[in-house]
């Protein structure tokens, strides 16, 4: 993070996550870890669904945002208090993810609503939602304004959402190649990763060695 005092601009580290790479885990396997993780992840849906006013959630098709309406509605409460799943819908465009969120809703039993994301808008609008979202990387500000304003419009004023989740359950596969490459050239440690994202996705198959190198041919060659 940065800090600016007088003329001068001071940058800090405050986070350091190969500290935590270097712990050794509490868990003896991962199937015992993910059934933590899934009491933990029930428990938080639980607590945070505790409001005297109606709560709706925004939904993608993503992992995250799909992991929390999945976990409502498993808890019975998909459809206490007025509860509703919004998606920004953007028609005929390669990002829209309406038809995958509304299977996740249907399927869970929830109330689900698309909001089309207007892109014709006034430029005041654009320069106030870059203002309150104070940065744009990553993503665009302005379906985040058109959707919560939905849920404003429809008494919801309260939501429990999932945004960049995905990282933490292996949603975004380009991050696999960076993981692979903080790996390099321990091959071992490569082959954990694989074995790791094959498990979480369900498949039985174990990656040999042989199957791993030739995806990092140019690093290889790097090191000779």
């Amino acid at each position: 993070f940065g800090m600016f005092k007088g003329d001068s601009l001071t940058i800090s580290r405050f986070y350091f996550p190969e500290q935590l790479l270097q712990q050794k885990s509490e868990y003896r396997n991962f199937n015992e870890a993910v059934e933590q993780f899934k009491e933990l992840f029930t428990s938080s849906c639980r607590l945070r669904m505790r409001s005297d006013v109606p709560v709706g959630s925004a939904l993608s098709g993503g992992i995250d945002s799909s992991m929390i309406v999945s976990t409502i509605a498993q808890l019975g409460l998909g459809h206490s208090n007025g509860y509703k799943a919004l998606v920004s819908s953007f028609p005929g465009s390669f990002i829209d993810e309406t038809d995958d969120a509304f299977k996740i809703a249907n399927n869970a039993g929830v109330d689900v609503e698309a909001v089309i994301v207007n892109p014709d808008l006034d430029p005041n609008h654009i320069l106030q939602a870059v203002y309150h979202f104070e940065e744009i990387a990553g993503t665009s500000p302005i379906p985040f304004f058109q959707l919560y304003q939905a849920f404003r419009n429809r008494n919801v004023v309260v939501t429990l959402d999932g945004h960049g989740g995905d990282e933490l359950f292996g949603g975004y596969s380009f991050d696999l190649y960076d993981k692979l490459k903080d790996d390099f050239p321990n091959i071992f440690e490569m082959q954990h990763t694989l074995n790791s994202i094959d498990k979480m996705y369900g498949f039985k198959n174990r990656i040999s060695l042989k199957q791993t190198l030739p995806h990092f041919k140019v690093e290889l060659l790097q090191t000779i």
